[in-house]
């Protein structure tokens, strides 16, 4: 359980980098070369791509990055680069938000299911103790605190006190 919330917490911090991830795409190197064709027009283009930070989940985090390399690779074919800013305010303002909040309602989800289980087991913890009580209760009022049947009991009859030195009397 504590796994589980252990993640939460993780999922809730973790900053998701859509151009440092999957290498092979190499989408900071080809981002780099395509701002500096536009820089003439769009002067912050590179520092425009450090997006605040956002939790993704993995499989989020792909989608985000293949459709950027996507679009990049055709902005590099067609040589369409106006689109670049288009993109970017889309994918800052839009996607990226939208991932963001299916992710926090599967956390919230996770959360939830988190307070179920706290609460059964305590709930358990204390109807456990009910019962122990009532047993423990029950026994004692059967015995003694020795163990031995209570002296109000009708199946203990007082012993008298024998010495085992023979013939002498019990003091």
């Amino acid at each position: 359980m504590w796994m589980l919330a252990l993640g939460g917490v993780f999922l809730a911090t973790a900053q998701a980098c859509v151009l440092c991830h999957l290498p092979d795409r190499d989408l900071a190197g080809r981002l780099a070369k395509l701002c500096s064709r536009v820089e003439a027009r769009w002067k912050d283009c590179r520092a425009s791509w450090s997006f605040p930070a956002f939790a993704l989940d993995e499989t989020s985090m792909n989608n985000v990055i293949e459709k950027t390399h996507r679009v990049l690779r055709v902005m590099e074919i067609k040589g369409s680069l106006s689109s670049l800013p288009l993109y970017r305010h889309w994918l800052q303002n839009t996607k990226l938000p939208a991932y963001t909040r299916e992710g926090s309602h599967d956390l919230w989800e996770a959360r939830v299911l988190l307070l179920a289980l706290l609460v059964s087991a305590f709930l358990l913890g204390v109807l456990s103790l009910m019962v122990e009580s009532s047993y423990l209760e029950e026994k004692g009022t059967s015995e003694g605190f020795d163990g031995l049947p209570a002296s109000g009991s009708k199946d203990h009859e007082p012993t008298t006190s024998t010495s085992l030195q023979g013939d002498q009397p019990a003091p």
